[in-house]
């Protein structure tokens, strides 16, 4: 897990000429931690110091037990809120905030804390939904018609495993059932960065082959009427 994920860090970061240098040796807010790994993984990348905050208490119990695992000392995981962030102006070297803010009650409040806390001339990775075509139409669909009637998500991956979807079918699941679900399309967001004061941003299309957004800028246009405006990876400066 906490390997898969600094592979995925590194990939994503080298593809897209983002030098480590941003976290090696620095204070790193990883902002939604869920079960630890990325936290973990920014340590063995050279973080100086890491601070994982999340709102589920069984994430942080698992992301305080892989930090004992790989006996990471440099690592302090808090359960607290996106939308009132406990720390003070100018904190953080760097904020990993990747596949989290879409989630919370208020993403552009969110996304506020997270320019208040992040130090001037620095820089943070954003990671949240896009929105349109096909597939984004049918999550959207899918997670609200979950929230109309009862399904497990036992019974959900059971179907899954059954009609022959992937061993990542998790994937699916975390879309279907989670409470919040906000979509952004590319313009909207970056509008949100402009507004919030960043001082200049670029989108990270260069990843894995499966990254929805490298399949929409460098795919068909099949695939964009598929994935809409795909994922929306950002690296953004203060």
């Amino acid at each position: 897990m906490v390997e898969s994920a600094k592979d995925i860090i590194l990939e994503r970061f080298i593809k897209n000429n983002i030098p480590l240098s941003h976290i090696e040796g620095k204070k790193v807010l990883d902002m939604g931690s869920g079960s630890g790994r990325y936290s973990c993984a920014l340590s063995l990348l050279g973080a100086g110091h890491v601070v994982a905050i999340d709102w589920g208490e069984i994430g942080l119990a698992q992301g305080r037990h892989l930090s004992d695992v790989y006996k990471l000392s440099n690592i302090e995981f808090k359960k607290h809120s996106f939308l009132n962030l406990p720390f003070a102006d100018n904190t953080f070297d760097f904020v990993f905030c990747n596949g989290t803010v879409h989630h919370s009650e208020d993403m552009v409040k969110s996304i506020s804390e997270l320019h208040r806390v992040l130090k001037a001339g620095k820089n943070s990775w954003i990671y949240v939904y896009g929105s349109g075509g096909v597939f984004w139409s049918i999550l959207r669909e899918f997670n609200d018609l979950i929230k109309r009637i009862y399904i497990s998500k036992e019974y959900a991956m059971k179907v899954l495993e059954i009609i022959g979807m992937p061993r990542e079918r998790y994937i699916f699941i975390d879309h279907w059932y989670v409470p919040i679900f906000i979509h952004s399309s590319k313009d909207y967001f970056e509008e949100i960065l402009f507004k919030t004061g960043f001082t200049s941003f670029r989108r990270c299309d260069m990843g894995r082959e499966t990254d929805l957004d490298n399949l929409v800028i460098h795919g068909t246009d099949n695939d964009r009427r598929m994935w809409g405006d795909g994922d929306l990876r950002y690296l953004v400066k203060k």
